[in-house]
């Protein structure tokens, strides 16, 4: 089991974009840095206008170890 529930998503949706996170300045950096490295134009989504450089429905979770987790909904 993964150290990691609804209370430690960082970045995305863990509600098929109910609600939109995008919290942590060091994710932000990164999925910003992996999107330009693949070609993918960030985006606004949801009511709030959020832009975000993935899917919405990506998790990222800095997990109550410390350590970060990405997951795909396939």
């Amino acid at each position: 089991m993964l150290p990691i529930d609804k209370d430690t998503l960082v970045y995305g949706s863990g509600d098929a974009g109910q609600t939109i996170k995008k919290d942590d300045p060091l994710v932000n950096e990164w999925m910003d840095k992996c999107a330009k490295y693949l070609n993918i134009k960030p985006h606004l989504v949801s009511k709030k206008k959020i832009l975000l450089s993935a899917a919405a429905d990506i998790e990222v979770h800095k997990g109550h170890d410390g350590y970060y987790y990405v997951r795909l909904t396939l």
